[in-house]
């Protein structure tokens, strides 16, 4: 005969749970810094989607959330069947007990499964890409190494050669490159973090100039490190991947195993003793607790982080933002290299110090408003990004801290994502995750903005009518046709932001009406519970509690699972479903009422304060997707401002254009310059 502690026991399988938790941590570690390393979106993933790198990463980062959300729910799932089992487990048969349990444990892993599996597929290909990349680190390393030699020794093999030429070869076996060395002189000055000049000419002509030389073996080395650096990144994200997959697995067979072992005492009709109940809640009551401290580091991985790994990835941040983007397109490329063409160290400039030359002069006609308004950022670019940054932060607090209230869990309903069977806490957690993918993809946008202001700022002091162009000027039709392309890009990206942060408010507004309508689903039933309990007297509780419960029928279907520990107290007993009045007696005679009535009283005062948290989060998120929204407006507006610059040529062009523009240049570079600092802003509080 089959020992009844060992069917219905945890089994041998929960006892590695705590053994998971770590590479949980490591993992969130290491996307957590490659979500701000260095140049990723200038390395392109080698297969047919032709991804980068930061998005890849980004969207694992996303994923790896969705996971880590799926296991602490599995996990969470041990302290609820612990708390249903011990309730239950000397009032009613061990036939009642399998018939109650066991479609519970395998719903755990049924209902997990197939989300579960689809991102562990995900991590399987993210580790295949990882291998692919890290291969064309090795060979960029090799490669350098061997350049860094002929260079230090001044080889007369390499004398002849063109810099920007060979290192063109050997940088694009890692990074995605204009098609000719030509154009992608700004692409590796930016990569390597120097000026477009330093890398000109042959090699002959860097041995002969000490400072320049001493500056390309400088970054040969630093791009080593970056390098070397990335593929330990790497290295740690792959096993960590591999040990937290392995960890999610075995979480979903945790819970097959346990529905199975059941099956072999389905039809024993006898009591579990009080030795066998004893050992059971004991062993039970140890994973129950191993379980808490999984979901409690897991839960760090989520929604919140140490001092520590915030002041380390703030220092990322800040790294990250310190290295000169790298142009990408064609358009970028052209306005760089216009940039660079007139001298400017485009990726080391300053634009407060560059605004310090250029001298106010009084306006000379008024004209200035409408040129200052076509060269100049929208008005408000500054404080939409700077609220944005700020409303990033407290949203984010406010998920955090309704995601650890208690019970989420429990509140069953159907998922406006796909229509499942899902509850309150796997729904507000999936938006969450989907908002923090959103406002990560927004990264790259704000940064090419930051770079664009930057820029703006540099050039606007050099830019004439095109009668008084000089050969160290820049004439304005030339910075209109390269500013132009560069600003339709922007917008397109812009575009997709704003249709994806409508989607999100969309589909909060979805979970608006849910919790809205769950919330006066609890009023009521509160009311009513709490009415009902009050009324119970000595004499009428055996007769009236359950006639008072089976009355509400789908009531009790939500309400129990609400109120109650684990499936609450009263779907354990079976009210409204599979057990019957039996199982109500049974627990009569157990003494068992009192105690259903105290955790009752308990968790309705704890059901008020979730009911609060809802009603404070609901308005302020609400408003919060709503100016989520409004970010595609930033791009929107710049590249409405540039495109009229045609409009205005024969206004700058005029008797007074010059008078005109140097009177309002200025104020129009301290604008970017505005902007420039409002993106670092945003930047460092979606980062961190």
């Amino acid at each position: 005969m089959t020992d009844i502690v060992t069917a219905l026991g945890p089994g041998k399988k929960l006892d590695l749970l705590t053994s998971f938790a770590p590479d949980y941590v490591t993992v969130r570690r290491a996307f957590n810094d490659l979500l701000v390393f260095p140049h990723l979106e200038a390395i392109e993933v080698a297969d047919a989607s032709k991804i980068n790198l930061l998005s890849l990463v980004t969207d694992g980062n996303s994923r790896f959330s969705e996971l880590s959300s799926i296991d602490i729910e599995l996990a969470r799932k041990v302290i609820s069947y612990d708390a249903t089992l011990s309730t239950i487990i000397e009032a009613i048969n061990i036939q009642l007990l399998v018939m109650t349990l066991q479609p519970v444990a395998q719903e755990y892993a049924d209902h997990a499964r197939a989300e579960s599996e689809t991102n562990l597929k995900f991590f399987a290909d993210f580790t295949d890409y990882i291998g692919t990349v890290d291969e064309r680190i090795v060979a960029l390393d090799k490669a350098l190494a061997q350049l860094d030699e002929q260079i230090q020794t001044q080889s007369e093999a390499l004398a002849n050669k063109n810099i920007v030429s060979t290192l063109w070869e050997v940088l694009k076996t890692l990074y995605k490159l204009a098609s000719t060395a030509e154009e992608s002189d700004v692409q590796i000055a930016a990569i390597l973090g120097v000026t477009v000049s330093t890398v000109a000419g042959s090699f002959r002509d860097l041995f002969d100039d000490q400072f320049r030389l001493q500056r390309v073996i400088s970054s040969l080395k630093g791009l080593r490190t970056r390098t070397q650096d990335l593929k330990t990144r790497f290295v740690a994200l792959s096993a960590g991947l591999k040990a937290v997959s392995s960890g999610s697995k075995s979480l979903l067979d945790v819970w097959d195993d346990v529905a199975a072992r059941m099956v072999s005492v389905a039809e024993d009709t006898n009591l579990v003793t009080p030795p066998q109940a004893a050992q059971l809640t004991s062993a039970w009551a140890k994973v129950a607790a191993d379980a808490k401290e999984y979901v409690d580091i897991l839960q760090q991985t989520i929604t919140s982080k140490s001092t520590s790994a915030v002041a380390s990835h703030r220092v990322l941040a800040a790294k990250f933002n310190a290295i000169p983007k790298v142009p990408l397109s064609a358009a970028e490329i052209r306005l760089y290299k216009l940039a660079a063409a007139h001298g400017i160290d485009v990726f080391h400039s300053s634009a407060s110090k560059r605004l310090g030359h250029v001298a106010f002069q009084p306006a000379a006609s008024n004209d200035e408003k409408v040129v200052e308004a076509v060269l100049g950022p929208p008005a408000d670019t500054q404080k939409r990004l700077e609220d944005l940054a700020d409303s990033t932060g407290r949203v984010i607090d406010q998920f955090n801290v309704l995601l650890q209230q208690p019970y989420l869990d429990q509140y069953k309903c159907t998922s406006p994502v796909d229509g499942s069977d899902s509850d309150l806490y796997t729904v507000m957690n999936y938006y969450r995750n989907d908002y923090l993918k959103l406002q990560q993809d927004t990264l790259p946008v704000a940064r090419d903005l930051r770079s664009y202001a930057e820029l703006q700022a540099s050039l606007l002091p050099l830019v004439v009518p095109d009668p008084q162009a000089q050969d160290t000027d820049i004439s304005m039709s030339a910075f209109i046709a390269t500013n132009v392309p560069v600003v339709e890009e922007f917008k397109d990206k812009a575009t997709a932001l704003s249709d994806r942060s409508t989607k999100v408010k969309n589909d909060w507004d979805n979970v608006v009406n849910l919790v809205n309508k769950l919330i006066a689903e609890c009023n009521q039933n509160i009311t009513t519970f709490n009415n009902s309990i009050n009324e119970l007297t000595e004499q009428q509780r055996n007769m009236i509690l359950y006639a008072c419960l089976a009355a509400f029928g789908a009531f009790l279907a939500f309400t129990a699972a609400v109120f109650l520990p684990g499936f609450g107290m009263l779907v354990a007993l079976g009210i409204g479903g599979a057990l019957g009045s039996l199982a109500v007696y049974e627990a009569i005679a157990a003494s068992k009422i009192t105690v259903a009535i105290n955790d009752l009283r308990a968790a309705l005062s704890n059901a008020e304060n979730t009911k609060k948290h809802l009603q404070d989060l609901l308005p302020y998120v609400t408003g919060i997707a709503a100016s989520l929204s409004s970010i595609s407006l930033i791009w929107s507006d710049i590249a409405t401002a540039l495109s009229l610059l045609d409009t205005f040529y024969g206004v700058l062009n005029g008797p007074t254009g010059t008078l005109v523009l140097n009177a309002l240049r200025p104020k129009i570079i301290s604008n970017w310059v505005v902007v420039q600092e409002a993106c670092d802003k945003y930047i460092k509080t979606v980062s961190s």
